[in-house]
């Protein structure tokens, strides 16, 4: 589902004021604005592209929450201690297990209710993924897109003022507040004041160049890879706020995941596309070796499966018709995270150098480059296990139910690692305050969302559990809004301006 607002780009009249500027509107800086505008601040939102959503919009929305009703309807015994176990045994000992803690006790609330009370349904079935012990990842039905649109609906309800197509460039200190400065598209620049300022302007997921220097910064190799995530991902809020003397943390801490193929629809970048909804490929490095169980294809062993072989890429074989029921997922051109446009992905599958269709293994091989001996003799042997009524690959540990490609036509996809999401960010305290690089917490300034690595700079180590990126991007926003509220209206009382209310609706 589509953001419900788009327009062309505004300007901002002379002299505006807002209590509350919020800088972004993917989920966090959605969720921010709305419990601004619940709190009784004015709030305006201030937007770089000419539709709200950011990454939020494209995203599936996966939330990790524990003890809900769908998971008791189905029997699933979840417990907070349970689930901040799975999340210590990934992070490498670089999460900040308590403000994990924190999240998982109030998921419920803040997300699953959250939501619920903003007529979002949640799917029926509870996934588990890797490193998860029990099922807890939740959708809600229309992703993250429908999610954006019931947040701005709410907040259009309070009078919350949109401003889309300006970016945000500076802040200026000054008493009781910040002087915003928002260059428009023409080159210009408008200026609004405000007591509060929320920064929610994502990551940097889509820089490759700010992602190859924070992994050389921390003495990490450069791992080949392309862009994901939100196509305005460009750190922009990470360079704003370390002007201003705020701490960046965890910078390094990238989310790959292994199934990217290059957008030739950006020939010029690296920016990628992720393909989803195939599960029955087997994946063979440069040199013809399987080298991993292909169902697990996630942001942790199968990313990191994937980052062991030789150039970081693989070939994935299948039949035909499992790629052609293939999503497609980053770039609206395809479609929704719900549904792949068919012309599309046909014209996908025409023009992507990094998918091949081939009659019989030799074509195969010579369009790929594999071994075809070492190939050839992969699938007669896993062949012969099917056959043989075995359930596992005693190679890679992969259930052998439903796997294909073992026989002619043939189809092959070539995945690359592609950077999805940034787990570092702007470290902030329990209510989303901008924590200095002195230690000293920044009263009227605030940051939730991918920009504060999801919440407080570090929620996330290294790696990470499934569903631990959406769901507290929400939440985040919602305790930066509502602290930010509590500045503005002190701000207000001390000053005797008159809050405007012309322009305000009740819900």
């Amino acid at each position: 589902m589509a953001p419900a607002l788009e327009h062309a780009p505004h300007h901002l009249d002379d002299g505006e004021h807002a209590d509350v500027v919020v800088v972004g509107s993917g989920v966090a800086g959605l969720a921010a604005a709305l419990e601004a505008a619940r709190a009784d601040a004015s709030v305006m939102v201030i937007e770089a592209e000419r539709a709200l959503g950011g990454a939020s919009a494209i995203s599936g929305g996966g939330c990790c929450i524990v003890d809900t009703p769908a998971q008791r309807d189905q029997g699933i015994v979840d417990s907070v201690d349970l689930a901040l176990a799975d999340w210590a045994a990934v992070s490498d000992g670089l999460a900040d297990l308590q403000l994990a803690e924190r999240y998982l006790r109030e998921s419920g609330a803040a997300v699953w209710d959250y939501l619920s009370e903003l007529d979002l349904h949640w799917q029926p079935t509870v996934r588990r993924y890797p490193d998860n012990s029990v099922p807890r990842w939740h959708r809600p039905d229309g992703g993250g897109g429908a999610v954006v649109t019931a947040l701005q609906r709410a907040a259009d309800s309070l009078g919350v003022r949109w401003k889309l197509g300006l970016r945000v460039e500076r802040l200026d200190a000054r008493a009781g507040g910040f002087v915003v400065h928002a260059r428009r598209g023409d080159g210009g620049v408008d200026m609004v004041t405000s007591d509060a300022v929320v920064m929610a302007t994502g990551g940097f997921s889509n820089d490759p160049a700010m992602l190859d220097a924070v992994l050389a910064e921390a003495g990490r190799p450069v791992i080949p890879s392309l862009c994901g995530g939100g196509p305005d991902a460009f750190g922009d809020g990470h360079r704003l706020l370390a002007r201003l003397g705020s701490q960046l943390v965890n910078m390094d801490n990238l989310w790959y995941y292994p199934v990217g193929v290059p957008n030739y629809r950006a020939p010029a970048s690296r920016r990628g596309l992720v393909v989803r909804g195939i599960v029955d490929d087997l994946w063979f490095s440069l040199d013809g070796r399987r080298f991993h169980d292909e169902t697990d294809r996630g942001g942790r062993a199968g990313a990191l499966a994937l980052a062991a072989q030789p150039g970081a890429t693989c070939w994935a074989i299948q039949s035909p018709e499992v790629v052609r029921g293939a999503l497609l997922l980053d770039d609206g051109y395809f479609g929704t995270t719900e549904h792949t446009i068919p012309s599309r992905r046909e014209e996908f599958l025409q023009r992507s150098p990094s998918v091949v269709f081939a009659d019989d293994l030799g074509r195969l091989c010579a369009l790929t480059g594999l071994p075809e001996r070492m190939v050839g003799e992969e699938l007669a042997r896993l062949r012969a296990l099917v056959a043989d009524g075995l359930d596992r690959d005693p190679l890679t540990g992969r259930p052998l139910a439903g796997v294909t490609g073992l026989e002619g036509p043939f189809a092959a996809v070539r995945y690359e690692l592609i950077v999805q999401k940034t787990f570092g960010g702007v470290r902030t305290d329990g209510a989303g305050r901008v924590v200095g690089r002195d230690g000293a917490v920044q009263e009227r300034l605030f940051a939730c969302g991918e920009l504060a690595g999801m919440a407080g700079g570090r929620l996330n180590g290294a790696g990470a559990i499934e569903g631990t990126m959406f769901g507290p991007c929400l939440w985040s926003g919602q305790l930066a809004g509502r602290a930010a509220a509590r500045v503005a209206r002190t701000s207000t009382a001390s000053s005797g301006r008159e809050r405007p209310t012309s322009d305000r609706r009740q819900p």
